[in-house]
């Protein structure tokens, strides 16, 4: 339609569409989904098999977070990364959060730096948890690869190293074991 002006009888064509409900042309559903826990754990899973195709098509990794829910909606914020190597991921997430660490020392380029804690045992930074006062630093200890977190605090002196998961490789698999000549 070009120009001219709505009369009655047109907007109620369009907030009355056949089989669709009465909101604005989209349809609803007579029995909407009851929101509650149980309702919300097959809702994630359901939204992240429904994006699967978007990660795929677009090249990127889509997350969800917490739900919160009231008795009539939900909310949950929608993370959207580009790429799709996890380690990747959590290495541009450090470097865009590290500067709120500034006064410890940190900087970008310092995921995965090992140092000594306060313990006196060799640690790697792995993350950080911005929203933590009192334990922000996500931290794993390179003896057994134990992730805990910490105080700013128990950083005691940075080393010029950085840590590599290690792979495992069963005793039997080694070079010059009896057993592996068997």
């Amino acid at each position: 339609m070009t120009g001219g002006t709505i009369t009655e009888g047109m907007m109620d064509s369009y907030y009355e569409q056949p089989d669709m409900g009465v909101i604005g042309g989209f349809g609803y559903r007579e029995k909407a989904m009851e929101i509650n826990d149980k309702n919300l754990r097959a809702f994630r899973n359901d939204f992240m098999k429904a994006v699967e195709a978007l990660e795929e098509q677009y090249d990127v990794s889509i997350s969800m977070g917490n739900i919160t829910y009231e008795e009539e909606r939900f909310t949950a914020k929608i993370t959207v990364n580009k790429g799709r190597d996890p380690e990747e991921i959590a290495r541009a997430e450090f470097d865009a959060n590290v500067w709120k660490f500034a006064h410890l020392g940190l900087a970008p380029g310092m995921y995965r730096r090992v140092f000594i804690g306060y313990t006196g045992e060799r640690y790697a930074l792995i993350g950080l948890n911005t929203r933590a006062p009192k334990y922000p630093l996500i931290i794993a200890r390179i003896s057994d690869g134990e992730v805990s977190r910490a105080g700013e605090r128990f950083i005691k002196t940075f080393l010029n190293e950085y840590y590599q998961e290690s792979v495992i490789i069963p005793k039997a698999a080694l070079p010059g074991n009896d057993e592996s000549e068997a």
